[in-house]
């Protein structure tokens, strides 16, 4: 399918879809290695490509404050936008389209499998869900008509602009926080952790439903004031950005 978050560029296509922005050369591929550029389009190869389904107790998510006791339907595909050394779903995220068993589902046939279940929501997860951006529209969408809530378990890579156009389906979150130190997500996930905070508060602003886990990794991200400073940021009291202990971009 052709992927709708995108911008013809000179010397490609860029993707949209997350704060990486790959713009993609004819026969290329992006960061997660699931928008292909052909014939000058990118395609979202990832599209209703799912690699593993199951039904989980929301607490599994693990969202403690949503509908707890309830059933999710958990689905994911293939891909990540991050490069996290101890992912313990390796074999989905760091794999590519190609190499993994997958099946196809229309959006449709997942709301269906999640009714017959008598699953509360749909689970979004294993691998990073927002990668497959266009495929989370189209099930949330159906999802919403069946009053099925929509749920997402991700890193919170995202950029806003292309999330603006899914977010009123989504009803929870969890995100998970890799640490509180920008040159920590710089160095072991490729990423800035700024753009995640962001869209992290963005979520919670447009009435998502937000928990979020904080990754402690033993010797690399343990600091006790890095933790301090993480929960300092996320308390439900309202912030004071001035004493919050948001951590330097130096």
């Amino acid at each position: 399918m052709e992927s709708r978050y995108t911008l013809v560029e000179e010397n490609g296509v860029r993707c949209t879809i997350c704060p990486h922005q790959c713009v993609i050369a004819e026969g290329k591929r992006g960061i997660c290695y699931t928008k292909e550029n052909q014939d000058g389009k990118i395609i979202d190869l990832s599209y209703g490509r799912i690699s593993a389904l199951a039904v989980d107790p929301i607490e599994k998510k693990p969202l403690a404050h949503f509908y707890p006791g309830s059933l999710a339907l958990s689905i994911s595909s293939i891909g990540c936008n991050f490069t996290c050394p101890w992912c313990q779903n390796y074999g989905l995220s760091m794999s590519k389209i190609d190499d993994v068993h997958t099946r196809y589902m229309e959006p449709e046939s997942v709301v269906e499998v999640a009714l017959t279940q008598e699953c509360t929501s749909i689970a979004y997860t294993y691998n990073e869900p927002l990668i497959n951006l266009n495929y989370i529209q189209d099930t949330a969408e159906f999802a919403y008509e069946s009053d099925v809530k929509n749920v997402l378990v991700t890193n919170g890579y995202t950029s806003i602009p292309a999330f603006s156009n899914v977010v009123e389906y989504i009803d929870a979150a969890n995100v998970d926080w890799k640490g509180w130190n920008p040159e920590f997500y710089r160095k072991h996930c490729g990423a800035d952790m700024y753009k995640v905070v962001d869209a992290t508060e963005y979520m919670h602003d447009n009435d998502v439903h937000v928990e979020i886990t904080f990754l402690v990794i033993p010797t690399v991200n343990d600091d006790p004031e890095e933790i301090r400073g993480c929960l300092l940021y996320t308390s439900p009291s309202p912030r004071d950005l001035s004493t919050s202990r948001m951590p330097s971009s130096a």
